[in-house]
């Protein structure tokens, strides 16, 4: 994939824009398709709770595929970030610890004290009601690939002079 430039004005330009963009919508679509078609001839139930590890493989396929494809892509940040990434490694190390370790205080104080649920309607209830721990592994993993898609995909915009606004209705 070419890197992406906003200088030229003419076809290859539109034609660099396009062809990214229908990556992200190709990798998105069969990714899906695979989860519901793919996992099953596999003997896998499509399902976080019941095919925890499995699925969480799955997702992490398409992590590194997402990486792979995209990665001249990435490599264009620090031309359309307003900071730099990972500039000074002490206030990353700072702020990736405090990240983290906010994660795991509210998910190991807070979220217990949340009530439990009690399902009275006659329809399934959602997965989030019925999750399992093992739920989160590859839901997180699933969202880290579509963060990936759609990091590739702002940055796409970006590289045609589209604002944050303008990428935000889109």
């Amino acid at each position: 994939m070419p890197i992406l430039s906003s200088t030229n004005v003419n076809g290859p330009q539109e034609a660099q824009f396009i062809w990214p963009l229908a990556q992200i919508a190709a990798i998105w679509t069969v990714s899906d398709i695979g989860y519901y078609f793919l996992l099953p001839a596999f003997g896998v139930q499509p399902n976080y709770n019941a095919g925890s590890i499995a699925v969480a493989l799955y997702y992490v396929f398409w992590v590194g595929f997402a990486v792979i494809t995209f990665w001249p892509v990435y490599c264009t940040w620090p031309q359309y970030g307003r900071w730099g990434t990972f500039e000074n490694r002490l206030t990353s190390y700072i702020v990736w610890s405090l990240s983290f370790s906010g994660c795991i205080l509210f998910a190991a104080y807070v979220l217990p004290l949340l009530p439990a649920i009690h399902w009275k309607e006659s329809w399934n209830p959602p997965d989030v009601v019925i999750a399992t721990p093992w739920y989160f592994l590859p839901k997180s993993i699933e969202i880290l690939f579509q963060q990936l898609l759609v990091v590739a995909l702002v940055l796409i915009l970006s590289a045609q002079q589209y604002s944050i606004r303008r990428i935000s209705i889109y």
